[in-house]
């Protein structure tokens, strides 16, 4: 099963992330320079989580800084 870049803006859309947030996020940039809080971000864990069976603990959630980072960490547990 394949984790990208866009498939994890599709789960942004699916936690209610603003399409015009959504269009800031830049592979290597930061989270939240792009304009995601903390309840986006919450939600978009819960929405990964919820999806593909995948546990982010606290400790390893606050290294998603980046989507490239999100999907890396996505994809490598589903392999």
């Amino acid at each position: 099963m394949s984790f990208d870049a866009e498939v994890a803006r599709g789960l942004f859309r699916a936690a209610g992330v603003k399409e015009e947030v959504i269009g800031k996020i830049a592979v290597g940039a930061s989270l939240v320079d792009a304009g995601i809080d903390s309840l986006d971000f919450a939600n978009v864990l819960l929405t990964i989580e919820e999806r593909y069976g995948v546990q982010i603990p606290d400790e390893q959630a606050l290294e998603l800084t980046s989507l490239g980072a999100m999907a890396e960490y996505v994809h490598a547990r589903l392999e």
